[in-house]
């Protein structure tokens, strides 16, 4: 009898003289898988797992930068929205300030921040305002610049962190305006000082009118009218060519020298102050050299006054 062939399989010798890898079973010999083509599988999948989440992380980020940008654009909006508003409702109130300067310079009362908000023409939600104390120098000259009661308006949207501690200066809540609060400080020294450098003008006008005036009146009759005072009647129930007697500071609008100097209400009327006043005797002279006074009241007290010299 031959030999069973069924429990004999044949071989091909592998290179090298190694075997294949098997594995005994119930059904006989199986080739094992191999591991090491496993192991390259998964790395394979890990990897592209890692770069999966490597891209939803970077759009994360992106996502969160954009919301960011997003955030820092609508509040700096908003910062610009506040800034304009503090421009807006302090050029209001630079307005008001400078027609109602005057009558405040009278009364030396500093305006409320309800009277302050009551003078714009819409509300703003928030929004501080305040008007220092008058800015005069104590122990100033009457009729110098120096007393020139001129004051700073502020508006500010307060900080998010308000300061623990208050801190004033000139009356303004300097303390305030730090850190990201938005604020702006209107000073009207340079109005006022302008307007008191236009009376300052306006009555050194005047002056010279007055002297064009008895110049021309001299010279009439230059030899026999060179000692007279054509500023002040030597008969004040007579004038004649001589201005009439005015005893003391009245406005020389009411006193009628205006007109024979022939000077119109523009000429006479000074930026600050109700008007300008004229003497012929107050302050003055009566003998030669002949002279004249010129006063301008000021609201807040004291005058500005200048002499004219006859020419």
């Amino acid at each position: 009898m031959k030999p069973d062939q069924g429990h004999f399989m044949t071989m091909k010798p592998l290179p090298n003289g190694s075997r294949p890898a098997c594995k005994a079973s119930r059904h006989g010999w199986r080739q094992t898988p191999d591991l090491s083509q496993v192991s390259r599988g998964e790395q394979q999948r890990g990897s592209v797992a890692i770069v999966f989440s490597a891209i939803l992380g970077a759009i994360a980020v992106m996502v969160l930068s954009f919301s960011s940008l997003a955030v820092q654009k609508a509040a700096f909006g908003s910062e610009e929205r506040m800034a304009r508003e503090v421009e807006d409702a302090l050029a209001q109130l630079q307005a008001w300030y400078e027609r109602q300067a005057d009558t405040i310079a009278v009364s030396g009362v500093t305006p409320t921040e309800a009277q302050l908000q009551a003078a714009l023409t819409r509300p703003y939600p928030g929004m501080r305002l305040a008007m220092s104390s008058s800015m005069a120098t104590p122990g100033c000259t009457a009729g110098t610049t120096g007393c020139i009661p001129w004051r700073k308006i502020a508006a500010w949207y307060p900080a998010t962190q308000p300061p623990s501690a208050t801190t004033t200066q000139d009356g303004l809540p300097v303390s305030e305006f730090t850190g990201d609060a938005i604020w702006r400080v209107y000073s009207s020294q340079a109005w006022y000082f302008d307007r008191f450098a236009q009376t300052q003008t306006k009555m050194s006008e005047l002056s010279r009118s007055l002297m064009s005036w008895f110049a021309a009146k001299q010279g009439i009759n230059p030899v026999s009218m060179h000692s007279a005072n054509f500023w002040r009647a030597s008969d004040c129930s007579n004038p004649g060519l001589a201005l009439p007697c005015v005893d003391t500071y009245t406005s020389i609008t009411t006193s009628g020298v205006s007109a024979l100097l022939g000077l119109d209400a523009s000429d006479v009327t000074p930026a600050v102050g109700a008007g300008i006043e004229f003497s012929n005797l107050q302050d003055s002279s009566t003998t030669a050299p002949y002279s004249v006074a010129l006063r301008v009241s000021m609201p807040w007290g004291g005058s500005v006054r200048q002499i004219v010299l006859q020419p």
